[in-house]
């Protein structure tokens, strides 16, 4: 028998993880859904589950982080949310790290859950900042595109209805636009005013002068 495949191990993991939970994944439902032994699971992974879920957060992270983080890096804000609809597979998949947060045992990736929405807080916060939306708006539309993601997977799960993703995401998409439509609008006003201002200072000196 080969050497097991690390990466498909932990990809079996993680969808594991994902619809029955850390807490709830035996160890006989992971050597079911990886075809190994105890004994081979623990020579690969000598620190047991906790490892197991530490080398899954990393995996779907750097999956999260290209098809999420990366276009709000470049600006694309739409490009979010369609890196989310396929990340998710429209709807089907659970979130791991909301999985986390009410399991259990989920205080023991505490660290890794924070960072994971804390990175995506900021990209989304900075994506928005640069559009010309307020740091006030930007902020709190942030929070509540993360919660409202959250709450759709949730809804998607408990209804069985994975279309409640692809609808909540266009409603939040919706919201961004609007928040863009509204910083540009400010802009605009915030340019005509400094236009006029200027206008009617070099007019006070030209009458000074005279």
């Amino acid at each position: 028998m080969g050497k097991p495949n690390r990466e498909a191990i932990v990809s079996q993991l993680a969808e594991l993880f994902e619809t029955q939970g850390y807490t709830g994944a035996g160890m006989s439902d992971i050597s079911r859904v990886t075809g190994l032994g105890r004994g081979s699971l623990y020579n690969l992974f000598p620190d047991g589950k906790t490892q197991m879920m530490r080398e899954v957060l990393a995996a779907v992270e750097t999956e999260f982080a290209a098809a999420v983080t990366a276009p709000l890096e470049s600006g694309d804000l739409e490009g979010m949310f369609n890196g989310l609809k396929d990340f998710f597979d429209d709807g089907s998949k659970q979130s791991l790290w909301g999985r986390l947060t009410g399991d259990p045992a989920g205080e023991t990736f505490k660290t890794e859950v924070q960072d994971h929405y804390n990175a995506w807080r900021g990209a989304l916060t900075k994506a928005l900042l640069s559009a010309g939306v307020e740091r006030g708006t930007a902020a709190s539309l942030s929070e509540r595109t993360i919660s409202g993601v959250e709450g759709t997977l949730v809804l998607a799960a408990g209804f069985d209805d994975a279309g409640a993703l692809g609808r909540g995401l266009r409603t939040m998409s919706a919201e961004v636009t609007e928040a863009l439509a509204a910083g540009s609008t400010k802009g605009a006003a915030a340019g005509a005013g400094s236009t006029k201002a200027k206008r009617k200072s070099s007019t006070a000196k030209k009458s000074a002068a005279n």
